[in-house]
């Protein structure tokens, strides 16, 4: 029996050591694996960081194409202040000494039409008539003050008044042109007479764009010291 122990103990104890050297070898094959396990799992983790930056540049790129070519397309905005700015300058008219005393000769054409040595006025029949004709150069509300003052209908004929006519701008006098707003102008010329003494004469001209021209739309005069 006992060299039965003494034989079978050996056995045993070649059959641990056997088991253990398994175990260990099991064990550094497991550990082997977890970390190549690890080193592939923290590859591809930082592949997919990779792709994933990659992707997001990509979308990017594409969203700023979008956003440049949506731009482009975007028609330009008018510059609606400019337009408005240019159109008033437009409508702004300018005028000069010597315009302005064309304007008042012309003027004072208009209301000098012809008339027999009785006074009755030719080439126009009604006040209607010469209305139209004063509103070439004249503000209405002149033009009506002139027709009332000066010409009466008598027989069907349209007959002046003989009296004093309006005053006249002196081409041979020195007058000043003064800017009161935009397309107004005053005219002022001081002048003396035996008749009416030292008088300052005004003449407003104003744009009347109906029948584009500058018209008389105020004759006043003020006697001066």
């Amino acid at each position: 029996m006992v060299i039965k122990s003494l034989m079978v103990l050996p056995l045993a104890v070649m059959f641990m050591a056997g088991c253990s050297m398994d175990d260990t070898s099991n064990e550094t094959q497991g550990n082997q694996n977890q970390e190549t396990n690890e080193v592939v799992n923290d590859q591809a983790a930082k592949q997919n960081d990779v792709d994933e930056v990659e992707n997001n540049e990509t979308d990017s790129s594409v969203v700023g194409d979008k956003d440049s070519k949506k731009k482009e397309e975007v028609p330009p905005i008018e510059n609606n202040h400019s337009k408005e700015e240019e159109e008033n300058e437009d409508n702004q008219r300018t005028l000069t000494k010597e315009e302005a005393q064309t304007v008042l000769e012309d003027y004072k054409n208009t209301f000098q039409v012809e008339k027999t040595a009785e006074g009755i006025v030719e080439n126009y029949d009604s006040k209607e008539e010469l209305l139209a004709h004063y509103k070439t150069r004249m503000a209405e509300e002149l033009a009506e003050s002139y027709l009332d003052y000066f010409y009466r209908v008598e027989n069907g004929n349209l007959r002046i008044i003989a009296t004093e006519p309006p005053v006249w701008l002196d081409p041979d006098q020195e007058f000043e042109l003064r800017i009161l707003e935009d397309s107004t102008y005053q005219i002022v010329q001081s002048r003396e007479s035996q008749l009416r003494g030292n008088r300052e004469y005004s003449f407003v001209i104003t744009y009347n764009a109906e029948v584009d021209n500058w018209v008389v739309s105020e004759v006043k005069s003020r006697e001066v010291g």
